[in-house]
């Protein structure tokens, strides 16, 4: 590409020119806010303005002094980015998003409907900004200069290529890079609530606000997978434990030495010192000690203060309990102890967190937006610890910041259940959603039942929603993980009920801020519904990456076995109605040894399929997601029928999964 020094100057004036813009919209912004001050003073002389509450005035003040923070922000961090990049030459497409575009063209990409680099930037920035203040996520930001430095980078390096601008991450990196980090679906949420909010900040059109959201979670599956996988083989391990990993740390002497790498670690940690000071170290060590002892297998009894009554006064929060983890994990490293051990401990440690009791997790009610993090996903029961323990002391710990709990998102004292009108209004959302679903072909295949079950699935729902958005509970949601472990629910699935449950607030009427509060409240279940498939998919995978395929093979019985595999699996698909028009004709023959070739090849057999590629041979033919799930069902059932074991049947569907997107037809996939 030839360098051309007219663009380059174009492009610089019209950069400074945005940000003169920018400039100037906020110092109108602010005049505006000088003239309602007047306005509110003479008001207040004609007519005294009484408050609600202190507590509702507060709140006000709160939420105007976080707005002009946010602009200020967005302002100070565009102006430096776009000194940065004037003086570097670099080019981006227009500082356009700060503008408040009021026409979104959705023939962009939406790298371009979002702003462009120096927007994107700019959010980076300001996302960064307040995740090393947030306590829900300061101890995964919180880095030295040049480390924060990269991270900013590298977000803008992924997000840029993610949502359609130029390439310049590789996005099979992701998951490697997080796969080791304790990332929840508590934690990527709260990054995406302030992704959201830094967009709507720069005044960028709601539309691509929403488009944008929606690809940037889709990064979720990515992110988080390592640490849902990893946890949950850990609480399998604990459940299965007896005394084993009490040995694997040197019982009580091994245990002695980790807990004192603990506090050597804790008295030079600049983020805990403060904690502590004033107390006396050895004797929290040896409290510490004997409870955590106790709880990971040992043989002593804790007799000591209740964890409510010793840390009521701390004020900790997640930040701080999370610096405490990680030092303890580094002190597991430090002294030898292997990876899946590591996790056991720190899968019964976070137990700790949130107030959860024998086994039975609990939503957190006390001041918590956390809501369903990964500790819901797990029975804290553990089969080597007193299960006294946690019955007698797992009361919440934490003194959160984040306010009155997300799952009832509490507004003027009012909880979403009385926000919204009771529970017709409750029944009368759901009823408006299922006729979304039920024709939705995304998630129709999960849905696709006779009436009666259909209308004891709602009914389910309605007590579940009651409950959660803080009327009676009449819904054990604690069920939910159960239910859902064997069923083939991703993130996408997830997303595409969110999705009709939006609409259907929007055609109950609820205002858009109530909307938003239902459908955050919902979402804390995500992790409990596709922690099943997120796992037992994952595992497969990692199998098949390190073993190959070579097994599987051997288990279908090779060319004979999966050609007997394909009639079978014919048989159930021709006596299908929902998927039999696919498979008619006088060309079935033909269709049936080509799919049987390309299976072979899939499967790890030697035979190469040479036939044409699946994006082609399938532009026509309009196969949704209701369909290709269908697909997997018959052949999930086959697989068993020809004597697959439950982990291999998983293996083969997660060879299938990848075939997915070129089969699916993709204007299916815009469910209005």
């Amino acid at each position: 590409m030839s360098f051309d020094p007219a663009r380059m100057v174009k492009d610089f004036e019209r950069t400074a020119g945005d940000v003169a813009a920018v400039k100037q919209k906020l110092g109108g912004m602010l005049d505006k806010l000088k003239v309602m001050k007047v306005s509110a003073e003479k008001a207040a002389k004609e007519k005294p303005f009484v408050p609600a509450s202190k507590k509702h005035l507060l709140q006000l003040r709160e939420s105007a002094a976080k707005r002009l923070e946010e602009l200020a922000d967005a302002a100070k961090i565009a102006e430096q980015n776009a000194k940065n990049r004037k003086k570097g030459g670099g080019l981006d497409l227009g500082f356009l998003a700060l503008k408040k575009i009021g026409k979104d063209d959705k023939r962009n990409t939406l790298y371009e409907r979002l702003g462009g680099d120096l927007s994107l930037e700019t959010a980076i920035g300001m996302v960064y900004s307040r995740a090393v203040k947030d306590t829900r996520t300061r101890a995964f930001f919180e880095k030295n200069p040049m480390k924060m430095a990269m991270i900013k980078k590298r977000m803008q390096q992924f997000l840029t290529g993610f949502l359609g601008g130029r390439s310049q991450y590789d996005e099979d990196n992701l998951k490697p890079a997080h796969y080791y980090i304790n990332v929840t679906d508590y934690h990527f949420d709260a990054v995406l609530e302030m992704f959201k909010e830094a967009f709507q900040s720069m005044g960028i059109h709601p539309d691509a606000v929403r488009d944008g959201m929606q690809r940037i979670g889709q990064a979720r599956k990515d992110i988080t997978a390592g640490c849902t996988v990893r946890m949950a083989v850990a609480q399998r391990n604990i459940d299965q434990d007896t005394g084993v990993l009490w040995s694997r740390m040197g019982k009580i002497d091994g245990f002695a030495l980790i807990m004192d790498k603990v506090y050597e670690l804790v008295s030079v940690d600049v983020r805990l010192k403060m904690i502590f000071k004033s107390y006396d170290l050895d004797k929290i060590k040896m409290a510490q000690t004997s409870f955590l002892g106790e709880a990971l297998g040992g043989p002593k009894k804790y007799e000591g203060t209740d964890l409510a009554t010793v840390h009521r006064d701390l004020g900790l929060n997640d930040y701080i309990l999370d610096c405490f983890l990680m030092n303890f994990e580094k002190a597991l490293n430090s002294v030898g102890v292997n990876e899946a051990s590591v996790d056991e401990v720190m899968v019964t440690l976070e137990g700790f967190r949130s107030g959860n009791k024998g086994g039975v997790v609990a939503l957190v009610t006390r001041g918590s937006s956390r809501g369903f993090s990964w500790t819901s996903q797990v029975s804290l029961t553990h089969s080597r610890s007193p299960s006294h323990v946690l019955d007698r002391y797992m009361p919440d710990i934490l003194a959160r910041e984040r306010g009155i709990s997300a799952a009832q998102k509490i507004v003027d004292g009012k909880t979403i259940f009385d926000r919204v009108g009771g529970q017709m209004v409750v029944e009368s959302i759901v009823e408006t959603m299922f006729s979304g679903i039920l024709r939705d072909p995304r998630v129709l295949f999960f849905f696709s039942m006779d009436a009666s079950r259909v209308e004891k699935l709602k009914e389910m729902m309605v007590m579940f929603l009651v409950g959660l958005f803080g009327g009676p509970q009449k819904y054990d949601a604690s069920t939910i993980r159960k239910v859902h472990y064997p069923l083939n629910i991703t993130d996408f699935h997830v997303d595409c009920i969110l999705e009709n449950l939006t609409v259907a607030c929007e055609l109950n009427n609820l205002d858009a801020s109530l909307a938003d509060d239902i459908t955050e409240a919902v979402a804390r279940a995500r992790p409990s519904v596709t922690m099943g498939c997120t796992v037992r998919l994952e595992l497969a995978r990692k199998r098949t990456e390190s073993t190959g395929t070579q097994g599987l093979w051997s288990q279908l019985g090779e060319n004979k076995g999966l050609e007997a595999f394909v009639d079978r699996l014919y048989e159930s698909l021709q006596a299908d109605e929902r998927v039999k028009h696919f498979f008619a004709g006088s060309k079935l023959e033909e269709l049936k040894r080509n799919q049987c070739t390309y299976l072979k090849q899939v499967f790890g057999g030697t035979v190469e399929y040479d036939g044409r590629d699946l994006p082609t041979i399938h532009a026509n033919i309009r196969v949704s997601d209701f369909h290709f799930d269908s697909f997997l069902e018959l052949a999930l059932r086959e697989f068993g029928n020809v004597g697959l074991d439950p982990d291999a049947i998983d293996e083969c569907i997660v060879l299938l999964e990848t075939v997915r997107d070129a089969v699916v037809h993709p204007s299916l996939r815009d469910h209005d």
